[in-house]
């Protein structure tokens, strides 16, 4: 269903590419990389033009092929999360990147335990997810897809800089985290896992109550 009411910023269209990382299967092992990056469109937003996929879709593999694609006021239509919490701070009059936040970790958690059943058990395995979500105008959360293989090229300024941080972050947690575990817990030491954050593993029994709603329908400035 189309969302209504999204956030548009300097006119623009965005979604959030958050990638995940699945570590292990049994037990289900989930990391966040709690650096995000924000896509916006190539055009302005016009909800009466829904045959303009410029206006309408964020991928930069469509953006790109806009003729206004390098008229945007966005630098190659990406922004990092810190100009996303700049902007919340001054249109809504404080970050609540943490709460949205929360929101992304719990759907992620969800939407891998609600299909963990289908997914071949292989030890020694990961998997890298690509997550795209929309916010609306009151700050609420929704997935839209998650991909398989997201793409890990150098396609701006922003992904450049985020591919390399995960891709180290990556081996953090598939080797020197790995081999750290398989130790006795009393021989075990912490380790760096740079951007990525655990959030869920099946044999420490999160809690899945509701998150409650800090924002209250807050509203633009």
């Amino acid at each position: 269903k189309y969302i209504e009411n999204p956030l548009i910023i300097l006119n623009r269209k965005f979604d959030i590419r958050q990638w995940v990382l699945v570590s292990d299967l049994s037990p289900l092992t989930i990391w966040l990389f709690q650096t995000p990056y924000f896509r916006f469109s190539a055009e302005d937003y016009n909800a009466n033009a829904f045959s303009n996929a410029f206006s309408h879709l964020t991928n930069n593999s469509i953006a790109k092929h806009s003729a206004h694609f390098k008229e945007t006021p966005i630098q190659d239509n990406m922004w990092f999360i810190e100009q996303f919490r700049e902007y919340l701070k001054e249109h809504y009059g404080e970050d609540y990147w943490q709460e949205i936040q929360e929101k992304i970790a719990k759907i992620v958690i969800l939407s891998l335990a609600s299909t963990k059943h289908k997914l071949f058990d292989r030890k020694n395995c990961h998997e890298v997810f690509g997550y795209d979500f929309m916010i609306d105008e009151h700050l609420n959360v929704y997935l839209i897809e998650i991909n398989a293989s997201p793409d890990w090229t150098y396609s701006t300024h922003v992904t450049e800089k985020l591919v390399k941080q995960c891709s180290d972050d990556i081996i953090k947690v598939t080797v020197d985290y790995a081999e750290n575990e398989k130790k006795k817990p009393s021989e075990r030491k912490e380790i760096d896992t740079g951007l990525l954050r655990k959030i869920y593993c099946s044999n420490e029994f999160p809690n899945y109550e509701p998150l409650v709603n800090k924002i209250q329908h807050q509203k633009i400035k």
